[in-house]
């Protein structure tokens, strides 16, 4: 099941739970968990919308409101939201959010004259006896985006987001991992592909070191944190015969994964993090950045190691 997240700014409280229960009613038999985060006040509520962005797949707004906490609800609300739902699309990147207008004053002159920028703003005016067309136009629109259609393909993988275990910080991964697969096929983003990949895996194992595994020190490097988390496997030897690896302490990680940890981290260091230079004093048959076949190698090994992440914050 795809979870959907709607910011709601409606002053009503009765109002706000039974948005609720319909978003989720109408949600559940489209195979959707629709999850309505609602606030009284646009300054508030537009606050959240920018803090975290990626988070959200609709919004939906009151024409009559409350502009700031402690105010009356008034009609300057409406056009006020529309320029600054404007501006943070602007600063934030985002294309197009999908939104409606939902009011109890749909035939009113003050909402009415602004039915034509809401229009061009790509949303739409709806009553609010009218809430299930809204949602259906919403969710319509929810489908159309890339983003829609990127985390419901890798669904298990975004699932992770959805459970908490990589927050919005000034990293913004889940945003990083969106921006990764809608330029896959596009070799112009290799180098910044491979950049972003680096800034997740490092994420990865901050988020290890700060809540889940003792001993994982901040201070090692890569080799060491791989080792650690593969159980710190040594050779073994006895009578001169070698037995091979053995762990000597928890393993957190199976041998393919910590092949793939290392393939990412090395070709995203080599080529997306650092300037590479070809060797001097000898004769170079072949140096280029990978290809597309390459990097998206490395991608698919980060979704794999994002995996584990999820399963090993489950377990843990």
């Amino acid at each position: 099941m795809q979870t959907i997240h709607i910011l709601q700014v409606e002053d009503n409280v009765a109002h706000r739970k039974q948005f609720r229960t319909l978003a989720w009613r109408l949600g559940n038999k489209q195979n959707l968990e629709v999850i309505v985060t609602s606030f009284d006040n646009l300054k508030e509520g537009y606050a959240e919308l920018e803090k975290n962005i990626s988070k959200y797949k609709a919004l939906v707004l009151d024409a009559k409101c409350i502009i700031d906490k402690g105010e009356n609800e008034s009609f300057e609300f409406l056009p006020k939201a529309l320029r600054e739902l404007t501006e943070i699309n602007r600063k934030t990147g985002q294309i197009h959010l999908p939104f409606a207008i939902n009011t109890g004053y749909y035939g009113y002159n003050e909402v009415k004259i602004f039915m034509r920028e809401i229009a061009e703003q790509g949303g739409q005016l709806f009553d609010k006896s009218d809430e299930e067309n809204m949602l259906a136009f919403l969710f319509a629109e929810i489908a159309k985006l890339e983003n829609t259609k990127i985390e419901k393909q890798y669904a298990n993988v975004f699932e992770l987001f959805e459970l908490g275990f990589m927050p919005p910080n000034p990293t913004d991964c889940r945003q990083k991992l969106l921006k990764i697969l809608k330029n896959i096929d596009n070799p112009a983003e290799n180098i910044a592909i491979l950049q972003d990949a680096r800034v997740i895996q490092d994420e990865i194992y901050k988020i290890l070191q700060q809540s889940k595994i003792n001993g994982l020190s901040r201070s090692f490097s890569f080799m060491e944190k791989n080792k650690f988390l593969s159980g710190n496997e040594d050779f073994v030897d006895s009578n001169d015969k070698r037995k091979g690896k053995q762990p000597t302490t928890t393993v957190y990680q199976t041998p393919a994964l910590s092949y793939l940890a290392s393939n990412v981290n090395q070709i995203c260091s080599a080529f997306g993090n650092h300037s590479t230079t070809r060797p001097e004093n000898v004769e170079v048959k072949y140096w280029e950045v990978p290809s597309n076949y390459a990097v998206k190698s490395v991608v698919f090994a980060l979704l794999e190691q994002l995996l584990w992440f999820k399963e090993l914050m489950k377990t843990n």
